[in-house]
């Protein structure tokens, strides 16, 4: 799951970066990350608001010798 979740990670960055550069160039730095910091609290906001904070995993059951 690490290894998933770094390579998501990474490959997210390397099509951000260019975003948020081309945001800046466009609209100025300012600009960029307040579109930046409103998309991270959209993010935490529905996680907040979602069922993922209820999500559990099974408890492993018992096995019989």
């Amino acid at each position: 799951m690490n290894t998933t979740i770094r390579s998501i990670n990474w490959g997210l960055i390397a099509l951000a970066a260019p975003l948020g550069g081309w945001l800046a160039l466009q609209f100025g730095d300012r600009v960029a990350l307040a579109i930046a910091g409103a998309m991270m609290l959209a993010t935490g906001t529905v996680l907040l608001l979602s069922r993922f904070r209820d999500a559990s995993m099974p408890a492993d059951e018992p096995t019989n010798p």
